[in-house]
């Protein structure tokens, strides 16, 4: 079965492609073989027609007050893989953390929306470990044994977070795109 995961810079690759390995998948962070992928910069490489060349596309998501500052710091040279929807909604580079958060708030939202849009499941990576909802899910998609043994750390670890911020910060750097960003965080089952 060929498998696709979509997600965002900072969305987990890395951890997701160490889970999916260790159910005999050959995946790799930020690529695409015969077995499938996961990637972040790739989603508009992989246009929506594409999508069917995939068994099963997987969304993968990440609590935003963990990636917006990383996802700000994107440029126009790391996001011309994007669609021009989505560049319309970078600003010029700035070295402002306040501004790379905004720039984060301005993609988080419609990146996410449109890989869902793709995807047959949409899932959060800090659930993406045995005993969960989430696991038994992807079970039931990807046809395992959601009793098997995954080798990977069994919580995520939010150690790895470079900078992460807070839902007032937020709302004082852009009230109106705090509360869309929330909006959609929330019903991926996040409490901001």
């Amino acid at each position: 079965m060929k498998l696709l995961v979509l997600t965002h810079p900072r969305g987990g690759e890395q951890y997701g492609a160490r889970f999916f390995q260790s159910l005999g998948y050959n995946i790799k962070p930020g690529q695409i073989n015969d077995s499938g992928g996961i990637v972040s910069m790739l989603v508009q490489e992989t246009p929506e027609f594409r999508f069917r060349d995939f068994d099963v596309v997987l969304h993968q998501v990440r609590n935003p007050l963990d990636c917006l500052y990383n996802i700000g710091t994107l440029d126009y040279r790391t996001t011309h893989v994007m669609s021009t929807a989505l560049n319309k909604f970078l600003p010029p580079d700035s070295i402002d953390r306040n501004e790379r958060i905004r720039k984060g708030l301005m993609v988080w939202k419609p990146w996410n929306a449109l890989c869902e849009s793709a995807a047959h499941l949409t899932y959060r990576v800090e659930e993406l470990r045995p005993g969960t909802d989430t696991l038994m899910a992807i079970a039931a998609l990807l046809g395992f044994d959601p009793e098997i043994a995954v080798d990977v750390p069994t919580q995520w670890d939010r150690q790895d977070v470079a900078l992460t911020t807070d839902m007032d910060s937020l709302i004082r750097i852009d009230a109106g795109l705090a509360v869309q960003t929330e909006e959609m965080a929330t019903r991926y089952g996040y409490n901001l």
